[in-house]
């Protein structure tokens, strides 16, 4: 009714303008985000790797550690960062083989690789942060003590990993059999609400 695209590949482009991640919710599973090189942004969308019952164990918890609104929003953080920061272009050429190496390792199940590439991603792109002019940065304290949670954890034997985007909420990866040690680390250290779930459905009208 609106007139929106029905091509997937044509919806995904769409949604990016509105926010990068968005581009990758239309699919159900596990999708990523193709870069693209064209200046007109046409080859940059995103496509389903694997489908949704791939990996049924696995788990997001998404720790809640500040609810306002940023003072710095995502889209300014990121701008000010390419522009300004030294450390920004060698963190995009990581990404790059990161994102082909984080194929192989959801193809094989492997979370401890999924975890340990996913983490060191995450501090690289807020290092970049870090060194942006004026500096950003998004890290909270209740991020550093949920941050070290997972490392106590890990010390434990529970499988637990933390990943972040441009701000303060972690999302912690790991298999649905550990997920109520996750939660109870989570609360102790500080989130003030905390979200689980698996890989979703994609994007679907609803009532």
């Amino acid at each position: 009714a609106a007139g929106l695209p029905t091509d997937p590949i044509a919806a995904s482009r769409l949604a990016r303008q509105g926010s990068g991640s968005a581009c990758r919710s239309l699919f159900g599973g596990f999708a990523m985000w193709n870069r693209g090189s064209r200046t007109d942004g046409s080859d940059s969308f995103a496509s389903s790797l694997f489908p949704l019952d791939h990996w049924p164990e696995f788990r997001m918890v998404a720790a809640i550690c500040i609810a306002d609104e940023k003072v710095v929003s995502s889209r300014s953080g990121m701008e000010r960062t390419v522009q300004s920061s030294p450390y920004f272009p060698a963190w995009v050429e990581t990404a790059q083989h990161h994102a082909t190496e984080m194929v192989a390792m959801i193809s094989r199940k492997d979370l401890q690789a999924v975890g340990d590439l996913a983490e060191r991603n995450a501090l690289l792109m807020h290092a970049s942060a870090l060194g942006a002019v004026p500096p950003v940065c998004y890290v909270a304290p209740r991020t550093l003590a949920i941050f070290e949670g997972c490392r106590e954890l890990r010390r434990q034997g529970v499988g637990v990993w933390m990943t972040l985007d441009a701000g303060p909420n972690p999302v912690l990866l790991a298999l649905a059999k550990d997920v109520d040690a996750i939660v109870e680390m989570a609360r102790q250290c500080g989130a003030q609400r905390i979200v689980t779930g698996g890989a979703g459905a994609g994007a679907r009208l609803v009532s």
